[in-house]
C-alpha cells in the first residue's frame, strides 16, 4: 500500500499531499515498474502552482520472475550507514509481510544497494536485456533531440542533415515519448517543437523518407484491399471472402491486410470450407491451396495472440482496479494503460454483470468507467479533446465544417496540437488520420473569416 503523505512543492513551498509509492512489486504491480522507467514514479503535481516534480523517497524493487531485490536510498536524504539499513529493513519487512513462505527465496534476505536512481533504472533495464550501450544509444538521441528543438527552421534542417544517421526508430521513438509527456504536462511550447522537430525528420532524414513512404505504402494498400472488399457487398459470403484471399494469396502485404479486416470471418467453418475446396480441386492446384490454408492459419494465430495478450492485460488493470480500496487512485495510476482493449473488456464487463442482475458488480463498473472518461477529459486540454472530436468526425469534410465553427475558440494553441497528434498518429501507423489533421493543420493556418491566421 502506498504511504500518505504531505510534502512541500520545491517550487513555491505550498504543501502537497501525495500517495507515495516505496515498494514495486513487478509481478504485482507492473505498472509501477512502467512508471519507474518513464520518470512518473511519485511524481506529483501542485495545485497552488502547477509545477511538476518527483519526490525523493526510498525505494525497494522486487521481479520474483527474475529474482531481483534491489534498494535505493536517495543521497539527498543524508541517511547514514545505520540510518539508511532501518530504512531498507522496514521496507524488506513490509513487502516479505506479503509473500507466502512456501515463496521465499534465499535472495530475499539481502537486497543489492543502488546509488543513484539512474543506477536503479539501468539495473532494471539490464533485467530486460536492454544494454548499457543500448542506453547510451538512447541518451544521445534524447540529446540531439533537445538541441533540434531549440533550433530554428532553417537551422534544423541543417542539424537534421547532419545528423541523418543518428535519426532511426530510437530517435522516432523518444520524440513520441517526449511529446506524450509534454502533452499531458501541458508544455505547449515543447510540444510544438518537438512536432516540428518530427516533421522535419520526416522530411528532411534518410529514415524519415523511408519510414514516411512506408506508411503511405500501408495506407495505400489498406485502402485498396478495404474497397476489394467493399465491392464484395454489405454482407460478402464466405466464398467471396475466400475468393478473395485466393487473389491476394501472392501478394503477402495485402494478404495480412485482409486477414486483418475479416478476422472474425475466419472462423472454423471457413477453414472447413476451405478444406473442403482443396479436396474438391484439381491435384495441381492443391499446394496452391495448401500453402494459402497454411498461411491463413499463421497469421490468424498471429493476431489472435495479440489480441489475447493485450486482453489478458487489460484484464488484469481492471481486476487490480476493482480490488483496490482506493479506486480513483488505482485508476489516475493505470490511466496510460486504458486504451480500447481497456475500454472494450470494462465495456463486457459491465454487461456480463448486467446479464447476471448483479446490480453491485454492474454499478460499480459503471462508476469505474464514468470515473475514466471523467479524468480522461479533466487531462485532456480544450484544444486537444476538440482534435479529438475532429478525428471523430465521419469524412474530411465533416471535420472542416468543425473547423470553421470551432477553431476560433482555441486560437494559436489549436495548431501545435493538431501538429503534436498528428505526428504521433504518424508514428504508430495512422497515416489516414493523421493526413486529416495534415489537411485541417493547413486549413487552420491558411484560412480566413474566423479561423486561425
Amino acid at each position: 500500500m502506498p504511504a500518505n503523505m504531505n510534502v512541500n512543492c520545491p517550487a513555491c513551498n505550498s504543501v502537497v499531499e501525495a500517495d507515495v509509492e516505496q515498494i514495486i512489486e513487478v509481478q504485482r504491480q507492473p505498472q509501477l515498474k512502467q512508471a519507474l522507467l518513464s520518470g512518473q514514479l511519485n511524481r506529483i503535481q501542485c495545485r497552488a502552482c502547477g509545477a511538476s516534480n518527483v519526490l525523493v523517497t526510498p525505494l525497494l524493487y522486487h521481479d520474483a520472475d527474475n529474482e531481483v531485490l534491489l534498494a535505493f536510498v536517495p543521497p539527498e536524504l543524508n541517511l547514514q550507514g545505520t540510518q539508511r539499513d532501518q530504512v531498507v529493513g522496514e521496507l524488506l519487512k513490509e513487502l516479505t509481510g506479503r509473500i507466502p513462505k512456501e515463496d521465499f527465496r534465499g535472495y530475499m534476505f539481502q537486497p543489492g544497494q543502488v546509488l543513484t536512481m539512474q543506477g536503479l533504472i539501468e539495473q532494471v533495464l539490464e533485467g530486460d536485456g536492454v544494454t548499457k550501450d543500448m542506453l547510451e544509444t538512447q541518451r544521445q538521441r534524447v540529446d540531439l533531440l533537445g538541441r533540434m528543438t531549440q533550433a530554428d527552421p532553417k537551422r534544423l534542417r541543417s542539424l537534421v542533415r547532419k545528423h541523418d544517421a543518428e535519426i532511426d526508430a530510437i530517435f522516432f521513438q523518444a520524440a513520441l515519448a517526449l511529446m506524450q509527456q509534454a502533452v499531458q504536462e501541458g508544455q505547449e511550447p515543447l510540444v510544438k517543437a518537438l512536432a516540428a522537430v518530427q516533421e522535419a525528420a520526416a522530411k528532411h532524414s534518410s529514415f524519415g523518407r523511408q519510414l514516411t513512404a512506408q506508411a503511405e505504402e500501408q495506407d495505400r494498400i489498406v485502402k485498396d484491399v478495404a474497397g476489394r472488399l467493399q465491392a464484395l457487398g454489405e454482407k460478402p459470403t464466405r466464398k467471396d471472402i475466400l475468393a478473395l484471399l485466393l487473389a491476394l494469396a501472392s501478394d503477402e502485404p495485402r494478404l495480412q491486410a485482409l486477414v486483418g479486416l475479416v478476422r472474425p470471418a475466419l472462423d472454423y467453418p471457413f477453414f472447413q470450407e476451405l478444406s473442403l475446396q482443396i479436396g474438391r480441386s484439381p491435384v495441381a492446384e492443391r499446394p496452391q491451396l495448401e500453402t494459402l490454408r497454411e498461411r491463413l492459419g499463421e497469421l490468424t494465430r498471429e493476431a489472435d495472440a495479440q489480441a489475447q495478450a493485450a486482453l489478458q492485460r487489460s484484464a488484469g488493470v481492471l481486476q487490480a482496479i476493482v480490488a483496490s480500496p482506493d479506486t480513483d487512485r488505482a485508476i489516475r495510476e493505470n490511466l496510460s494503460l486504458m486504451d480500447e482493449s481497456f475500454m472494450a473488456v470494462l465495456a463486457g464487463n459491465i454487461r456480463e454483470a448486467e446479464s447476471r442482475l448483479d446490480i453491485q458488480a454492474s454499478s460499480k463498473l459503471k462508476s469505474i468507467h464514468q470515473k475514466i472518461v471523467n479524468l480522461m477529459r479533466q487531462q485532456m486540454r480544450p484544444e486537444l479533446r476538440f482534435v479529438n472530436e475532429l478525428l471523430e468526425a465521419p469524412d474530411d469534410s465533416a471535420a472542416l465544417a468543425m473547423l470553421e465553427k470551432g477553431a476560433q475558440n482555441f486560437g494559436a494553441a489549436l495548431l501545435p496540437a493538431l501538429s503534436a497528434v498528428a505526428a504521433m498518429l504518424r508514428q504508430q501507423g495512422q497515416e489516414t488520420l493523421a493526413r486529416r489533421l495534415d489537411v485541417l493543420h493547413k486549413a487552420a493556418s491558411d484560412g480566413e473569416d474566423g479561423k486561425i491566421s
